[in-house]
């Protein structure tokens, strides 16, 4: 590339890619004057690739002159975020620069890394998240090798603090691997000795692993990495060497689906079911989300559990009666450790007929004059679950003293000991279920009121009464006149 205006050449300067601006931003650096004293730099300029220019942006406020510091873009922010460098001393200064509106401002976080230079720092885009590794500061004996993370939504920097952790060095090279969302470290150096080892950084659990290969670039400080999407490389330049490397990342294992609930196949299924899917290991909660379908389409809400290895999707609503709903989790499924499936996972299964529904109630709702000694009968659309069935009947006032079941469990029949002149009322919760394990559609209550035992009597009890008395008094008149007659 040749472009007609360009930076004057430069030492120790630091670049970032602006994706959503599509510009690259260059800060700082250093370059001898004619005694060879390193002189700092403070310029501000932006590169545009498809113009092939570059822009002098002269910002009216700019961070001190440096040199040996980071800079890295925050893309959620839309911010490139610089911290520490040297400017004849050392700096732990936090300044986000806004390409758009071209001003640099200081943040002023309450707890930040030390002071210090030829450090590195990337961005994790899936925890969004700056992460900064190592450098050289005066006020240490050896080169650093603490963990920050940096929020700039909150402007706070936070030390992680991992058990285990490369060995303190400077001008080590970080890259992102957003596939398997982890932070490559190659390199750098302390005085008189170079490193060769790789290692990564976990940053959901905290964890730097050493995975130095026996086939591996030379020990080097000052090169650089990058991470290459398309490819799934991250590739190596430079240092105290002209080759090129590419690194990539194996999974230790892919996510496995152990088991479904419903079941692959399953008939019946209640209508209000919810759908789990348990995986062998922790999932990234919304790529997995995301790849996976339900159709016929109901709206869902998702909770995870076990470490984040079981997801439950519970409907807003009703599933349709009588229909086939497929389930299908594609290879975009992932895990913590950034791993996708091998191949998608489909299930189906079957809803159930309807919800189980009362048909009748013997006494009806509103029945009077109701015999003490009436047994109540309830009848259901379906063959019904007897436990949870019983559970969910209550009467009041009085209690429930036998039931019985009529044939396939369609129809309970329940003993009462009832009272002349009360009301009572019946009520079946919602809880009981039916035989192939849907509830009942909705709660139901039904009341009737028991006669009252004065209450006049029916016509044919009183006909028997009346026929009784006349029969009676029939025999004893005709008694009285035998005896009559026998006395003459």
């Amino acid at each position: 590339m040749k472009p007609t205006a360009s930076p004057p050449p430069r030492w120790d300067a630091k670049m970032a890619y602006d994706s959503q601006s599509d510009r690259v931003i260059l800060f700082g650096g250093w370059v001898p004057d004619v005694r060879q004293v390193a002189i700092d730099l403070n310029e501000t300029w932006s590169y545009d690739y498809a113009n092939n220019t570059w822009k002098n942006m002269s910002p009216p406020l700019a961070p001190p002159a440096r040199s040996g510091h980071a800079l890295v873009y925050d893309s959620q922010s839309d911010r490139s975020i610089l911290f520490g460098g040297a400017d004849g001393g050392y700096l732990s200064d936090t300044w986000e620069y806004d390409y758009n509106l071209n001003i640099w401002t200081q943040m002023k976080p309450s707890i930040f890394p030390s002071e210090r230079c030829r450090h590195d720092m990337i961005y994790d885009s899936k925890s969004d998240r700056l992460v900064l590794f190592g450098g050289f500061s005066p006020g240490n004996p050896d080169e650093l090798n603490d963990t920050w993370t940096y929020d700039f939504n909150n402007d706070t920097w936070t030390e992680m603090l991992p058990t285990i952790r490369p060995e303190g060095r400077e001008s080590h090279a970080l890259s992102y691997d957003s596939r398997m969302d982890r932070i490559i470290l190659f390199g750098g150096w302390i005085p008189e000795q170079g490193y060769d080892d790789t290692w990564t950084y976990d940053l959901k659990n905290n964890t730097w692993t050493n995975i130095t290969s026996s086939t591996r670039p030379s020990s080097r400080g000052g090169h650089a990495l990058a991470y290459d999407s398309e490819s799934d490389r991250t590739i190596l330049f430079g240092g105290n060497s002209d080759d090129v490397w590419a690194l990539e990342l194996v999974p230790d294992s892919v996510p496995v689906v152990l088991a479904t609930s419903p079941s692959d196949s399953a008939m019946y299924v209640p209508l209000d079911a919810s759908i789990t899917v348990k995986f062998d290991k922790a999932m990234d909660k919304s790529p997995t989300e995301g790849a996976i379908t339900i159709s016929p389409s109901v709206a869902w809400s998702a909770t995870w559990k076990d470490n984040d290895t079981l997801v439950t999707f519970t409907p807003s609503e009703h599933m349709r009666a009588s229909s086939r709903y497929s389930v299908t989790i594609s290879k975009a499924a992932e895990s913590a450790d950034g791993t996708n499936m091998a191949s998608m996972y489909p299930f189906f299964f079957t809803t159930t007929a309807s919800p189980a529904v009362i048909l009748s109630t013997d006494p009806a709702d509103g029945a009077k004059d109701v015999d003490r000694n009436a047994k109540i009968t309830i009848t259901f659309s379906e063959p019904m679950d007897q436990l949870s069935t019983e559970s969910a009947i209550s009467i009041s006032p009085g209690s429930i003293t036998a039931r019985s079941w009529g044939k396939e469990n369609r129809a309970i029949t329940l003993t009462i000991s009832l009272e002349d002149g009360k009301r009572y009322t019946v009520t079946v919760s919602d809880s009981a279920k039916s035989a192939s394990g849907h509830q009942l559609v909705a709660r139901y209550q039904f009341s009737f009121v028991v006669k009252n035992g004065t209450e006049a009597l029916d016509a044919t009890t009183l006909m028997v009464i009346l026929t009784t008395i006349a029969l009676n008094a029939i025999v004893f008149t005709v008694m009285y006149l035998r005896k009559k007659k026998m006395e003459r």
